[in-house]
């Protein structure tokens, strides 16, 4: 199962959950500037949400993928206090046809750099990697 993990960043909050989720995933934390190769069958991505927005840089981004280069999105957002900052992320994705998982990650951009921030975003990863192996799986058989 191929993985990738992009993220697009202005303060570095987003990056630094990106890369507590790249090892799980095993694959590096890359910016969304770093083109995708090949069919990617989950891709975590990350934003953040300015004044209850996506950035318009990531939404073209968005809107560069396909669902046949990318087969799942798992999404994780930071911002300062929008909790729902995923689901904005999640029916933009939705919108432009591509899939999404449910478990998705939100971090307050406060919090970024707490200790515990680390275990919880691990956890996040480790539960979609859980999730697309059995999804594979049933797949397969």
């Amino acid at each position: 199962m191929k993985t990738a993990v992009r993220y697009y960043s202005r303060t570095g909050n987003t990056k630094v959950i990106a890369e507590a989720i790249a090892p799980v995933a095993g694959c590096q934390a890359e910016s969304i500037e770093v083109p995708l190769e090949g069919v990617t069958d989950i891709l975590f991505l990350g934003g953040a949400v300015y004044w209850g927005k996506i950035p318009g840089t990531l939404k073209e981004y968005i809107k560069s993928l396909s669902p046949q280069q990318v087969k799942c999105v798992a999404v994780f957002t930071t911002a300062g206090i929008l909790e729902g900052a995923s689901e904005i992320y999640k029916v933009f994705l939705k919108y432009h046809d591509l899939k999404v998982m449910k478990e998705t990650y939100f971090c307050s951009g406060k919090r970024v750099y707490d200790a515990r921030i680390k275990e919880e975003t691990e956890i996040f990863a480790e539960k979609v990697m859980n999730q697309a192996s059995i999804m594979n799986q049933s797949i397969m058989n």
